[in-house]
């Protein structure tokens, strides 16, 4: 095949996979980039309430949720073609000496290596938000300390 006419070709089905690849929690099979899931966890006391989180990228706002005891909130995304994926999440719950809060990078391109099986997990506990790059999870470290605050 000549390479005007692969250009002719091909280059509109590349151009069609690139712009696929720009809105990535709507995209389910990653096709030049690597796909990923980021699952957050609800490891807090019993005697609290849910955990709340929002999460969001510059391109998708993934909404406000409440994850009970143990439940999770997860979603998966290809990773953007120029490797700049960022979504981020602020995580907040009430705690017997008032409101504790963390906001927080959840995924990054350039750190994407960390998560080893293609899913990032971050646990919030009472002490504090661990995250490992292990799935199934394990060998926890803990990322952030929660802050006190006001939502």
């Amino acid at each position: 095949m000549s390479p005007a006419k692969f250009l002719h070709t091909c280059l509109p089905f590349l151009l069609l996979s690139v712009l696929l690849q720009t809105n990535p929690s709507r995209q389910l099979a990653c096709i030049f980039t690597p796909k990923f899931t980021v699952r957050i966890t609800n490891n807090l006391p019993i005697y609290t309430g849910p955990l709340r989180l929002h999460c969001a990228s510059k391109d998708d706002d993934l909404g406000y949720h409440s994850i009970s005891l143990f439940g999770e909130f997860k979603w998966s995304f290809c990773d953007r073609f120029v490797g700049d994926t960022l979504f981020f999440c602020h995580l907040w719950w009430d705690a017997k000496d008032g409101t504790k809060t963390k906001q927080f990078d959840a995924f990054y391109s350039e750190w994407s290596p960390r998560c080893v099986s293609g899913v990032c997990n971050w646990a919030a506990n009472e002490d504090g938000v661990y995250f490992t790059g292990y799935n199934p999870p394990e060998q926890w470290q803990k990322r952030y300390n929660w802050e006190n605050g006001i939502i």
